[in-house]
C-alpha cells in the first residue's frame, strides 16, 4: 500500500477562483431553477385564484402524502451517498497522481479531491432536486385546479423546496467553506492507495 499524502495548503492551491466558480455556478443553476418554478406555482394560484371550481383535494391529497414519504427518504438517502463518496476506500480508485505541477500527471491528488467535492455535491444536490420539483409540480397541479384556493393547507408541498432553497445558501461554495469540508473530511491529510 502506497501513502500519498495532500495537505490543506495543497488543497488550497487548487481553490482557484476559477475552480470555486464552477461549483459555484452549480449551485446557483440548482436553485435558480427550484427558485424559477417557486414563481411559476405561485403565480398559478394568482391567475386562478377567481376562475375556479368547487375542487377535489383526493389527488392533491394522495401526491401530498407521496411528497412526505419520498421527501425524508431521499434526504437520508442524499446524506448517506454524500457521506459514501468521501470514504477512504474509494481513494484507491483514483487515477494515478502525482505532486501539483508534475507534467506527466493530468491532476494532482489535491485536484482529484476536489472533484470528489464537486461529484458528490452535485449528486446529493440533483438528488435533494428531486422533491422539492414534486412539491412544486403538487402546488402548481393544486393552483390550476382550484384546491390551493379552497384548502391552502396544500401549501405545505413547498416546504421541500424551501430546505433546498436553505442548504444551497447555506452551503453555497467558498474558499473558506471548502477548506473547512477538506479538514472535515480529510482530518488526517494523508491518503492510503492500495498498490
Amino acid at each position: 500500500m502506497s501513502k500519498l499524502e495532500v495537505t490543506i495548503e495543497d488543497f488550497q492551491k487548487v481553490l482557484t477562483p476559477q475552480n470555486i466558480r464552477v461549483l459555484q455556478v452549480i449551485y446557483a443553476a440548482l436553485a435558480t431553477a427550484v427558485f424559477i418554478f417557486s414563481l411559476i406555482a405561485v403565480s398559478g394560484y394568482f391567475i386562478f385564484q377567481d376562475n375556479y371550481q368547487a375542487a377535489d383535494p383526493s389527488l392533491i391529497g394522495i401526491l401530498t402524502v407521496i411528497h412526505f414519504i419520498i421527501f425524508p427518504i431521499i434526504f437520508y438517502i442524499s446524506k448517506y451517498l454524500y457521506d459514501y463518496l468521501f470514504q477512504s476506500n474509494r481513494f484507491s480508485r483514483l487515477p494515478e497522481v502525482s505532486t501539483a505541477g508534475n507534467q506527466n500527471f493530468p491532476l494532482s491528488l489535491a485536484e482529484n479531491l476536489l472533484a470528489m467535492i464537486r461529484s458528490s455535491s452535485i449528486v446529493r444536490l440533483a438528488l435533494l432536486e428531486i422533491p422539492a420539483m414534486f412539491g412544486l409540480t403538487i402546488c402548481f397541479m393544486a393552483a390550476l385546479q382550484g384546491v390551493l384556493q379552497q384548502f391552502p393547507f396544500y401549501w405545505i408541498n413547498m416546504v421541500s423546496a424551501l430546505v433546498f432553497e436553505v442548504i444551497i445558501y447555506i452551503e453555497f461554495p467558498s474558499r473558506q467553506k471548502l477548506e473547512i469540508q477538506f479538514r472535515e473530511k480529510w482530518p488526517q491529510q494523508t491518503i492510503y492507495k492500495s498498490n
